[in-house]
C-alpha cells in the first residue's frame, strides 16, 4: 500500500465462442483494464455493435416501464445480492426479448386505455359542469333562437340584430386566463358579443402535466357566422375546450342526467382498471431490478468486446490489457476455467510497451475512505509514494487538533462505531443518496477523527466546553477568606506556594482564570507552529524516499537538503525557542526572567532581519543588578546566553541564505554538465555521426536556459510557499480557539443562564426543558456544521501543505472493468452516451441500406 501497484501489460487471446463467459469472469474479478485495439475503426463498424444495440433497446424499454411505475408511485424493491446476478447470456437473449416485448405491449395497452378513460372522464366532467352552471344563465333558450328572451340585450349598440342569426358558444377555460381572454374577445368584436362566466369554478386535471388546474365555464352569444369563426380562432389560441349546447331545455336536462350516470359507471371502470394496472406493475417491479442488472451487465460486456480485434481466420479475439503483477495468475486461471467448454483455450501472455502504466492502489475496507479522499485531489505517478497511507493517522490527528473536545469526539466516535457495526447491512445495498454513500465510505475515517478528537480533548481539558480536574491542580489558593469575600477575582503569583506541575493537559485553574483564554491562545498558537514544522518536514523526508526510489540521487543534495535546512533554520529556531522558554520558566520559578526576556517575535525578527533586537533588554538587566547585587551571577549567565543565541542566529541566517543559490543553480549546472559529458563521450568514440549526435541531443532535450528558468521559478515558489504554508498551519490554532469559544458561549447562553443558576426546585424542571435545546444545537452546529468546516480545512493542510512537498501527481488512474460498478447510475455514463449515439447512427445507416 505504500506505493502504487506494479503493473504489466498483457496480450489476451480469447476464442469467439467463449468470449462472453471470459469477459464476464474478468468483470467479476475487477482487476483488468482493457485497451482499445481498434482506434482507427469506426465504432459503428465493430463486430459486436448489433448485440450492444439489442441490449440498449432492452434497457430503454425497461426504463420506459420504470417511468410508468414511478408515475403511479409503485415502489421498486431493492434486491439483496444484486452483485451476484449473472449477465444476460446470448443464448437467452431471444427469449428475454420476446418476454420483455410482451410486457411492454401490455404496459402500453394498459397505459393507453387508462389515458383514454381519464381523458373521457375529464371531458365528461367538464360537459356536466358546463351544462349545470350555464343552465341558470341561458334558461329555456333554444338553439333555434326563435324563443330567445327579448329582455337579453345583445351588444352595446342598438341591438338591431336578427335574433335568428345569434350563435351560442360554450366551454371551459383556465381561470388565470379569463381576463386576457375577455380582453381579446372585446377587441375582435368591438363589444358586440355577450360574455358571461359561471358563478363558480372547479378543479380539473390537466392531462398534459397531470396537475389540477382551476377552470371556469363561460357562454358567448355573438351575431353572425363571421364573428363566430373569429371567436373560435381565439378560443383555439387559448386552448379552450368547447362543448356543443343542446338545442332544447329538455335535451339539456336529459343530457345532464345521462352524464351523471355515465360518470358513475366510468368511475367504477377507472377503479377496476387502476387496480388491475397496479397489480401488474407490482408484479413487474419484483423482477425489474433483476432484469435491468442482467441487461446492463450484458451491455457492458459487449462494450468491452468491441475493444478487441477480431481475427476472422482463427475466429479469435485479440486484445490488450493492464493488470497488476500480483493478479496475473488469477486472471490466467480465470480464463482457463471460463473457456473449459470451448474448442480451444483462451490465454494471456505478458508483453512490453513504452507507455506509462496506470496508477493502481491496493486498498481494504479501512484504507478505502482515505484513498478516495487523496485520489479526489489527484492520482499519483506510477510507483510514487501513496499519501493516503500517511493520511490514515495525520488527517484525523489534524482534525482532532482543531476540534479538541472529549464530548464532541465521543459523538463522532459513536456515529463511526454505528456505521461500522452496520457495515454488512449497508455495504450489500446500493443507496441512491450520494451524501450517505460518501459518509459511509469514510466510516473508518470518522471513527479515527472521533478518537483523536477525544485525545486532544483530554489535552485541552475540554468536556463539552467544561474543564474537569483529573489530578491535583498546580495553582493553590493562598488568599485568606476576607480577601476572597471582597473580590470577584484574586491574583495567584507563580512565585508563591504552588502544587506539582499538571502533568496531562491544561490545568483546570487556567480555564477559570481571567487570562485563561490568552494562555490557551499562546499554547495553541505554539502547538500549531510545532505541528506545521513537523508535518512539512515529514513531507520533505518522504520526498527523499521518492528520489532514492526513482534513483535521482543528485536531487538529494540539490533540492531536498537545502529545503530542509532552510525551513529548519527559520522555523526550527522558533520551535527551539518555544521549548527553551518553557523549560527555563519551569526551572526558574523563584526568579522570573519574563521581565527581561525578549519576546519571541523579537527573537524571530532577529533571525529574519539580522538585527540584535534581543539586546534591548540590557538596560533592564543592568538596572536589576544595581537594585539587587545578589542577582549578578544569574543575570551574567542569562546575558551570556543572549549573546550565544545571537551568534547562533547569525549562523542560521547565513545558512538559510546559502540554501537559495544551491536550490536555484546546483541542479541545472549538474544536469547540463552531465549531458555535455555524454555528448563528448559520443563524439570522442568516433562511432556516431553528427546526425546521430544531434538526434541524441534532441532526445535528451537538455537546455541550460530552460533548466535554469524552471529551477529559479521553483525556488521562488518554495520560498514564498514556506511562509504561506506555515501561516496556513495557524488555522489549527484559530479554528480550535473559535470552536472552544462557540462551545462555551452555547453552554453559558443555554444551560448555565437558563437552568443551572436557578437553585430552586424549579431549576430541575428547567434543566429538563433546556437540555434538549443545548444538545440539539451542539450536535447540529458544533459537531455537524463546524465538523464539516474543519474537515475542509484539514483537506487543505493535507493536500497543499503536506502533499506538495513530495507528491507530484498527474498519474493515469487504473480503471478496471467491473460488473459491480456499472450498477450505479453515475458509473459508465460515458458508455451509455456513446452507445445511444452509436445505435442511432446504426439505425440511420440501416434505413439508408448501408448494412
Amino acid at each position: 500500500m505504500l506505493r502504487s501497484e506494479e503493473m504489466t501489460i498483457c496480450d489476451v487471446y480469447i476464442q469467439s465462442d467463449a468470449a462472453f463467459e471470459n469477459i464476464s469472469r474478468l468483470g467479476e474479478l475487477e482487476c483488468v483494464q482493457f485497451l482499445d485495439m481498434n482506434p482507427s475503426v469506426s465504432p459503428v463498424d465493430r463486430h459486436f455493435v448489433p448485440d450492444l444495440c439489442r441490449c440498449a433497446d432492452l434497457e430503454r424499454s425497461l426504463i420506459m416501464i420504470k417511468d410508468d411505475m414511478v408515475k403511479e408511485d409503485v415502489v421498486i424493491p431493492r434486491l439483496r445480492g444484486i452483485y451476484d446476478i449473472k449477465p444476460l447470456h446470448p443464448r437467452d437473449m431471444f427469449e428475454f426479448e420476446n418476454m420483455l416485448d410482451s410486457v411492454v405491449k401490455d404496459v402500453k395497452d394498459m397505459t393507453a386505455n387508462h389515458s383514454n378513460l381519464i381523458k373521457l372522464m375529464s371531458e365528461t366532467r367538464e360537459i356536466y359542469y358546463v351544462l349545470n352552471h350555464l343552465d341558470p344563465i341561458l334558461g329555456d333558450v333554444e338553439a333555434g333562437y326563435t324563443k330567445f328572451p327579448k329582455t337579453m340585450r345583445v351588444g352595446a349598440g342598438t341591438g338591431a340584430y336578427d335574433r335568428r342569426q345569434l350563435k351560442i358558444i360554450t366551454g371551459v377555460i383556465d381561470r388565470s386566463l379569463t381576463y386576457h381572454f375577455q380582453t381579446m374577445l372585446w377587441r375582435i368584436s368591438h363589444g358586440t358579443i355577450y360574455y358571461k362566466d359561471a358563478a363558480r369554478d372547479e378543479k380539473f386535471q390537466n392531462l398534459a402535466t397531470g396537475r389540477d388546474v382551476r377552470k371556469v365555464a363561460f357562454v358567448i352569444v355573438c351575431p353572425g357566422e363571421e364573428l363566430q369563426q373569429r371567436i373560435l380562432k381565439v378560443c383555439n389560441g387559448f386552448n379552450v375546450n368547447l362543448y356543443r349546447w343542446p338545442e332544447t331545455h329538455e335535451d339539456r336536462v336529459s343530457t345532464i342526467n345521462e352524464l351523471a350516470k355515465r360518470m358513475v359507471e366510468m368511475d367504477k371502470v377507472l377503479q377496476r382498471t387502476k387496480v388491475q394496472r397496479m397489480a401488474t406493475f407490482r408484479t413487474i417491479a419484483q423482477q425489474w431490478e433483476n432484469w435491468l442488472t442482467q441487461v446492463r451487465k450484458a451491455k457492458a460486456i459487449y462494450y468491452q468486446l468491441n475493444l478487441f480485434n477480431f481475427d476472422i481466420s482463427s475466429n479469435t479475439l485479440i486484445g490488450q490489457c493492464w493488470l497488476a503483477d500480483r493478479n496475473f495468475n488469477k486472471v490466467e486461471s480465470a480464463l482457463e476455467i471460463s473457456s473449459a467448454s470451448s474448442s480451444a483455450r483462451s490465454f494471456i501472455v505478458r508483453t512490453y510497451t513504452e507507455a506509462t502504466p496506470p496508477t493502481s492502489y491496493r486498498t481494504n475496507r479501512f484504507t478505502e475512505g482515505f484513498q478516495n479522499v487523496t485520489c479526489s485531489y489527484d492520482y499519483g505517478r506510477y510507483r510514487e509514494l501513496n499519501p493516503a497511507i500517511f493520511s490514515v493517522i495525520l488527517f484525523p490527528f489534524l482534525f482532532g487538533v482543531m476540534c479538541g473536545d472529549v464530548g464532541h469526539g465521543l459523538l463522532i466516535f459513536i456515529y463511526g462505531i454505528w456505521m461500522i457495526n452496520n457495515e454488512k447491512k449497508y455495504a450489500s445495498r446500493r443507496s441512491r443518496n450520494d451524501v450517505w454513500n460518501i459518509i459511509f465510505a469514510g466510516r473508518y475515517m470518522i471513527l479515527l477523527m472521533g478518537l483523536f478528537t477525544i485525545f486532544m480533548g483530554f489535552m485541552y481539558n475540554e468536556w463539552f466546553s467544561q474543564a474537569i480536574k483529573l489530578m491535583a491542580a498546580y495553582w493553590l489558593n493562598t488568599s485568606d477568606p476576607n480577601t476572597i469575600s471582597k473580590s470577584s477575582f484574586i491574583t495567584l503569583n507563580p512565585k508563591a506556594d504552588t502544587g506539582f506541575v499538571y502533568l496531562f493537559g491544561i490545568d483546570p485553574g487556567i480555564k477559570i482564570a481571567a487570562n485563561g483564554l490568552s494562555h490557551e491562545n499562546s499554547v495553541k498558537m505554539k502547538l500549531a507552529v510545532i505541528i506545521g514544522l513537523s508535518h512539512m518536514t515529514l513531507g520533505l523526508i518522504l520526498n527523499i524516499c521518492n528520489i532514492i526510489y526513482f534513483r535521482k540521487f543528485y536531487a538529494i543534495l540539490c533540492h531536498s537538503v537545502p529545503r530542509l535546512l532552510f525551513i529548519w533554520c527559520i522555523y526550527g529556531w522558533l520551535v527551539y525557542m518555544f521549548f527553551y522558554k518553557w523549560i527555563l520558566s519551569f526551572y526558574t520559578k523563584q526568579m522570573d526572567f519574563r521581565a527581561y526576556w525578549p519576546t519571541l517575535s523579537a527573537e524571530f525578527l532577529d533571525l529574519i532581519f539580522w538585527r540584535n533586537i534581543s539586546l534591548d533588554c540590557w538596560p533592564r538587566i543592568t538596572q536589576a543588578v544595581a537594585n539587587n547585587p545578589n542577582l549578578l551571577p544569574a543575570m551574567t549567565l542569562f546575558a551570556r546566553d543572549l549573546s550565544d543565541r545571537m551568534e547562533t542566529k547569525v549562523i542560521l541566517y547565513h545558512v538559510a541564505l546559502l540554501c537559495f543559490p544551491i536550490m536555484a543553480f546546483a541542479s541545472p549546472i549538474y544536469l547540463y554538465t552531465r549531458h555535455m559529458m555524454s555528448v563528448r563521450r559520443l563524439e570522442n568514440s568516433g562511432e556516431y555521426g553528427e546526425c546521430q549526435i544531434d538526434a541524441f541531443k534532441k532526445q535528451q532535450g537538455v537546455d541550460f536556459k530552460t533548466l535554469l528558468t524552471h529551477r529559479l521559478v521553483r525556488t521562488m515558489e518554495y520560498g514564498l510557499a514556506t511562509v504561506s504554508h506555515m501561516a496556513s498551519y495557524l488555522r489549527l490554532w484559530a479554528i480550535s480557539v473559535a470552536h472552544t469559544v462557540m462551545a462555551r458561549l452555547l453552554w453559558h447562553s443555554t444551560m448555565r443562564t437558563l437552568a443551572l443558576r436557578d437553585l430552586t426546585p424549579a431549576g430541575s424542571r428547567k434543566i429538563v426543558l433546556v437540555f434538549p435545546i443545548w444538545a440539539t444545537a451542539t450536535v447540529f452546529f458544533l459537531v455537524l456544521m463546524d465538523g464539516i468546516a474543519m474537515f475542509i480545512h484539514v483537506l487543505r493542510l493535507q493536500w497543499i501543505e503536506f502533499m506538495s512537498k513530495f507528491f507530484k501527481g498527474g498519474g493515469i488512474p487504473f480503471v478496471p472493468f467491473s460488473l459491480a460498478t456499472i450498477l450505479d447510475d453515475l458509473d459508465f455514463r460515458h458508455c451509455d452516451e456513446e452507445t445511444e449515439a452509436l445505435c442511432k447512427q446504426r439505425r440511420v445507416r440501416a434505413s439508408a441500406g448501408d448494412f
